[in-house]
């Protein structure tokens, strides 16, 4: 025993000397996993970011266009207010370049967004003239500063209102004017393309060093998991820890795993065997004291619990089989029984599992439906039309239907909503039977 002793002590230290080793591994292999994930979460929010900020300068710029345009065409003043509320206040261009200045300066991405900005301040003359022309066809006296400083031509101040028009409206939609404007979109896709082959390379670059710091890892968590299984086999041969643990679980009420020496193993197995009879009995028993034997619904027994409980909005429905004892006086019990059977089958196929169906004894059922209120009336009425539907017509039995009556409640079934039901149920059998009536 003192070797056995000696040896497991002796082999715990370097098995433990090796879980500090290969932890040590494991926190080097997490930060190169951290660093990878850094740098691929990095590039790709540069991406995200620029291709954000460069349609943005794209979307400043057409918004120009737009505006100018709608502008000539029209003589809408207020979207001469919308182009300088972009122009000097929204200021989505500029903005787009001072957001991306810090991450792309000095490269030819960048370069790529100033060219697109240079084309659509250079477009920014074209449009001011283009407004001055229509401002001076529409004789307007009060003007941007902007609009107000630009110098026609003289050629262009002779022209009459109709040609001011016709001028600033080609000003704005000629191929010259076009073709800058596909210059800006070449600019911007060029500037989002250089950062995407770059983000791709950087990926590319990060995924190899997240390649290595998961396999890395992966060889640690092996080692790791070796020297746990080792351990746990060697503890497992202990006897003193497998009984003590069998004593707590016994008593817990629980079974025991079946680990230790062959005669501990074979204990196990003996109370094991014990109390899964034993469990299964009870849950039989139970299972008897709470549902009816020939239909399988709760009883009578389990409804008189259930039904004091806090149901929340419900609808009770109390159920009789109708003509029931002409059909055991006709046929006979057991066909009897099995109209009772086929009854209470259909009744709990028709409602949900979250509701409760009783056979409260002979041809009576009741159904607790939860969650329910008058404007589910409908729903419930098509229930039970369909379950009656379904009984008229079934292999080897009489014709069946059921009589319903049916009150709304909330919180628990008490007698007066019982009383209710059984009310409207009765009225329901002296007006022809095969229906449902609802307490009002």
């Amino acid at each position: 025993m003192k070797r056995r002793s000696i040896r497991l002590q002796t082999l715990n230290r370097i098995l433990i000397a090796l879980a500090v080793l290969a932890g040590l591994v494991f926190l080097y292999s997490s930060s190169r996993l951290e660093s990878g994930l850094r740098s691929q979460e990095e590039s790709t929010t540069l991406y995200l970011r620029t291709r954000t900020d460069a349609f943005d300068l794209q979307q400043g710029s057409d918004e120009l266009t737009r505006n100018v345009r709608e502008y000539v065409v029209t003589g809408d003043a207020t979207k001469m207010g919308d182009f300088f509320t972009e122009v000097n206040v929204t200021r989505r261009r500029e903005n787009a370049l001072n957001s991306l200045r810090p991450f792309l300066e000095g490269g030819s991405a960048y370069e790529e967004l100033q060219q697109a900005m240079e084309h659509s301040l250079q477009l920014m003359e074209v449009e001011y003239e283009a407004m001055a022309l229509r401002a001076s066809a529409d004789n307007l006296k009060y003007l941007p500063e902007e609009i107000a400083t630009v110098q026609l031509s003289e050629a262009e101040k002779a022209l009459s209102s109709e040609e001011k028009i016709d001028k600033a409206i080609d000003l704005v939609f000629n191929e010259e004017y076009r073709f800058v404007k596909q210059e800006i979109y070449h600019h911007i896709n060029a500037c989002v393309e250089e950062v995407y082959q770059q983000t791709e390379a950087q990926q590319t670059a990060s995924s190899a060093v997240l390649r290595r710091a998961v396999t890395s890892q992966q060889a640690t968590v092996f080692l790791l998991l070796a020297f746990t299984i080792l351990m746990m086999v060697l503890n497992s041969q202990l006897v003193i820890q497998p009984i003590l643990h069998a004593v707590d679980l016994i008593r817990k009420g629980e079974t025991i795993p079946m680990k230790g020496s062959d005669e501990m193993q074979f204990l196990a197995n003996a109370y094991n065997e014990n109390f899964e009879a034993n469990k299964r009995r009870h849950e039989e028993l139970e299972e008897e004291a709470s549902h009816d034997a020939l239909t399988g619904l709760y009883n009578r027994a389990a409804y008189e619990k259930i039904a004091d409980d806090d149901h929340g909005k419900f609808c009770f429905l109390l159920i009789d089989v109708d003509h029931f004892k002409d059909v055991n006086d006709s046929y006979g019990h057991d066909v009897g029984d099995l109209a009772l059977k086929k009854a209470a089958e259909v009744i709990k196929h028709k409602f949900r599992n979250e509701d409760y169906v009783f056979r409260l004894g002979g041809d009576e059922f009741a159904v607790i439906m939860v969650a329910a209120d008058e404007s589910l009336k409908e729903v419930i009425r098509g229930k039970l039309r369909r379950a009656n539907e379904e009984l008229k017509d079934c292999e080897g039995l009489p014709p069946l239907s059921l009589s319903t009556g049916a009150a709304f409640g909330e919180g628990k079934v008490s007698e007066e909503l019982f009383k209710n039901a059984d009310n409207v149920l009765y009225d329901t059998k002296k007006n022809g039977r095969g229906g449902i009536r609802f307490h009002l």
